[in-house]
Parts: C-alpha cells; structure tokens; sequence
C-alpha cells in the first residue's frame, strides 16, 4: 500500500471513530469547566461519570454536551451518583433519555 493510501485510509478510519471514556469526578460541583475542557482536549463523544454528588435527576445543557443525571433525592445529603455527557452532535440520534 502506498503512504498516500495508507493516509487517506487513516484519515478515513479516524472521522468515523466514536471516542468513550469513563471518570471518577469525586465531585460535579465546581469542577465542570475542568471535566468539559478535558472532554474537548481529547474529543470524547461519550462519558460516563461517577460520584457526580448531584442531586434529583435530569438532564443539562452545558458547553457542546448535554449532561444526563441522577443521584440521591434532593431531601437527603449529597453523595454518589452517575451521569453521562453526551456531545450535541449525537442528539438527532436520541428519542428519549430516562
């Protein structure tokens, strides 16, 4: 294969690549323009976040990515939860999210 086919198929193989990832925040509050700038440094289109401390549950429009949450009731301390940041570009594709 010649270096021109060989770029091109890699140029090919890489804008069809769905990047996910996986972080343990230890805490939503405070830290969300540190976990957004790290998502769009290394181009994650899926992340799956634990110990968000967010309360209720729901989803948020933040920066280029929706965020879908949920934690303990708004009643009770602050503690674990999970949510996944979604980049915008795939909401066409998403009917509902529960």
């Amino acid at each position: 294969m010649t270096t021109t086919a060989r770029l091109r198929k890699e140029r090919i193989w890489r804008k069809n690549t769905v990047k996910f990832a996986t972080w343990n925040i230890l805490s939503w509050s405070g830290r969300n323009h540190e976990i957004l700038t790290e998502l769009h440094n290394f181009t994650i289109d899926f992340c799956a976040i634990s110990e968000t401390k967010k309360k209720g549950k729901g989803t948020v429009c933040i920066d280029d990515y929706i965020l879908a949450y949920s934690g303990k009731q708004k009643e009770e301390k602050a503690h674990a939860g999970v949510g996944l940041l979604i980049h915008k570009k795939y909401m066409n594709n998403i009917d509902n999210i529960e």
